[in-house]
C-alpha cells in the first residue's frame, strides 16, 4: 500500500520516505509533511501474512505490538485510509492538500439538523466527482437547531466514515469565506424539486457575487438532483416525525449509524 501512495504523490524535488518508526525516532522533525497510512486490524493481518508468508498468529503478534491508530492520527499531518477501495482517490486528495492544488475540491455546507440519507446521497455523489469534499456544519443565526453543533458534526462524521475523500468540519462564518480559506472554487448542493431549484439558483448567484466582490475569487455551485427515493427527505420532515414520536417512520430517512444519537435527543 505504501509504495502505491508514494507513486501517486511523488513529484519532482519531493522526497518521500517510508519510515515505520518515524515519530518514535523523532525523525519527523526533519520532515515538511507527515502522512499516516492506516488500515483496519484484520486487513493488516491479511496483508502481512500474504506479503511475508508467515502464520496468522505471528502476524497478529506483530500488529498487536504496534502503536494504536490514535497515536498516528494525533502525530501525523495527514491520514490516508488504505482499507481498500478509494485508495487512489484518497492519495489524489492528499496530493492536493500537500501541494495546494485545490481545483478539484468542493464544499457541501448546511445545518444538517440532523443529517439525512438525502444529505449522504449528495455527499457520496460529490465524492465520486471531486477529489476531496468538505462537508461543513454551518452555524445559522436565523435558525434554532434541534441538535448541538458538536452532535451534528459527530453524526456527519459517523455517516461518512467510510468515504475516504470526505472531511467533516464546522464553521461560523460565510460559506464563501470558508471556501476562500481552503482555496476551493466549488460548492455542491442537492435539489429535490422546483422550489429547491429556484432557491439554490438564487443562493448560487449570491455566493458567486460575495466570493468575487468581497473576497476576490471565483466560486461556482454544482447542483445534484435528488435521487427519486430521496425526493421527500428533509431534516425538517425528520424533526417533525421525531417530535411526534414516529421513530419507526423517521428511521427510513436516517443512516442506521446515527439512529441512537438522533433518537436519544427526543426520548
Amino acid at each position: 500500500t505504501v509504495p502505491a501512495i508514494k507513486k501517486l504523490i511523488s513529484a519532482d524535488a519531493i522526497n518521500v520516505i517510508d519510515a515505520p518508526l518515524l515519530f518514535e525516532s523523532g525523525a519527523d522533525a526533519d520532515c515538511d509533511v507527515t502522512v499516516a497510512v492506516l488500515a483496519e486490524r484484520e486487513k493488516r493481518i491479511e496483508r502481512i501474512t500474504a506479503r511475508d508468508g508467515i502464520s496468522r498468529e505471528r502476524a497478529e503478534a506483530r500488529v498487536d505490538a504496534q502503536k494504536k491508530d490514535e497515536y498516528y492520527i494525533k502525530s501525523a499531518d495527514h491520514i490516508v485510509n488504505s482499507n481498500g477501495e478509494g485508495l487512489e482517490r484518497a492519495a489524489a486528495s492528499l496530493k492536493a492538500k500537500i501541494f495546494g492544488i485545490n481545483k478539484n475540491f468542493a464544499v457541501y455546507g448546511g445545518t444538517f439538523d440532523p443529517p439525512t440519507l438525502g444529505h449522504l446521497d449528495v455527499i457520496k455523489r460529490a465524492a465520486s466527482v471531486f477529489g476531496s469534499v468538505f462537508a461543513v456544519v454551518f452555524e445559522n443565526g436565523g435558525k434554532h437547531p434541534a441538535f448541538l453543533t458538536e452532535r451534528r458534526v459527530e453524526m456527519l462524521k459517523a455517516i461518512t466514515a467510510d468515504i475516504t475523500n470526505v472531511t467533516v468540519e464546522q464553521y461560523g462564518g460565510l460559506i464563501a469565506e470558508y471556501a476562500r480559506g481552503k482555496k476551493i472554487n466549488f460548492l455542491v448542493r442537492g435539489v429535490r424539486n422546483a422550489s429547491d431549484a429556484d432557491y439554490e439558483r438564487t443562493m448560487a448567484e449570491y455566493n458567486r457575487q460575495i466570493a468575487e466582490e468581497d473576497f476576490g475569487f471565483a466560486l461556482e455551485t454544482v447542483l445534484f438532483p435528488a435521487a427519486r427515493r430521496h425526493a421527500d427527505t428533509s431534516s425538517n420532515n425528520v424533526r417533525i416525525l421525531l417530535s411526534s414520536g414516529a421513530f419507526k417512520t423517521a428511521e427510513k430517512y436516517l443512516d442506521e449509524r446515527i439512529h441512537g444519537m438522533v433518537f436519544n435527543n427526543y426520548k
